[in-house]
C-alpha cells in the first residue's frame, strides 16, 4: 500500500515536468500527441507555436526564439560511407552526432542541441524477397 502511494506520487511529479506543453488526446487513434515535444524535454529553449493555429504570429513576434534540441545541420545519409565519414568527422572535431530516422522517440533522443544530425530516412539495404530464418 505504501509502495503504491509512493509510486503514484513519483509518477505525478514526473508528469508535472512538461505540463506547460498542451496535450491533445486523439481517441480515435488511441494516441497522445505532445506538440513541440522537443522544446520542453531537452533544452527549455522554446518558442511554442499556437497548436490550434500554428500561423498565429503572436507566438513568435517579440519572442527570443532558439533552435531547441533540433540539430542546426544535417547530413542526408545515402550510404554506409556517409555514416562512416560523419563518425570520423565527429571524432576529429568533438561534434556530437544525433540520428534522425523516420520519426522521433518520445524522450527526444533523436535530437541534441548543437549536434550534427544524420538524416537516415532511406534504408541502406533493401530485401525484396526476405525469408525469416527459423
Amino acid at each position: 500500500m505504501l509502495f503504491d502511494r509512493e509510486r503514484r506520487r513519483r509518477r505525478k511529479k514526473r508528469n508535472r515536468m512538461c505540463n506547460d506543453t498542451p496535450r491533445i488526446h486523439l481517441a480515435f487513434l488511441r494516441s497522445l500527441v505532445l506538440p513541440q515535444w522537443e522544446t520542453c524535454q531537452r533544452s527549455s529553449q522554446k518558442c511554442l507555436l499556437d497548436s490550434m493555429q500554428p500561423n498565429n504570429s503572436a507566438a513568435w513576434e517579440g519572442m527570443d526564439c532558439e533552435q531547441g534540441s533540433v540539430s542546426p545541420r544535417y547530413i542526408d545519409v545515402r550510404s554506409a560511407e556517409d555514416v562512416q565519414i560523419a563518425f570520423r568527422f565527429a571524432q576529429q572535431t568533438g561534434v556530437m552526432l544525433s540520428i534522425k530516422a523516420s520519426g522521433h522517440d518520445f524522450k527526444g533522443r533523436s535530437g541534441a542541441p548543437g549536434s550534427l544530425g544524420l538524416w537516415a530516412r532511406l534504408p541502406l539495404h533493401r530485401w525484396y524477397h526476405f525469408v525469416a530464418d527459423i
